[in-house]
């Protein structure tokens, strides 16, 4: 039984085409990652790799009070204070 693909075309490799929308999104998630990563970031963690990134594998709860949002990150995480301090940096660079 063939499997039946969303995408219509298929490249010369065989493989199935992906729409240039799709693409694009990918083109700027890398870039934001990369940004984020040289922005807020320092030390080790600057070089760390995209696929082994650790603030995405952060365990959080999000709390909400007195019309705010916040992320409670556990202390016991061992990068606990990097990212609270890249979260830090990225407040300070907001704009208001």
């Amino acid at each position: 039984m063939a499997a039946h693909l969303p995408m219509a075309s298929v490249t010369s490799a065989g493989m199935p085409a992906r729409p240039a929308s799709r693409s694009c999104q990918i083109v700027a998630a890398c870039a934001l990652l990369a940004w984020t990563q040289m922005l807020a970031l320092d030390g080790t963690a600057r070089r760390w790799e995209p696929r082994r990134h650790r603030l995405f594998s952060a365990a959080g709860r999000l709390a909400r009070g007195g019309r705010r949002l916040r992320v409670k990150i556990s202390s016991r995480w061992p990068w606990a204070t990097q990212i609270t301090a890249a979260i830090t940096r990225l407040q300070a660079l907001a704009p208001g």
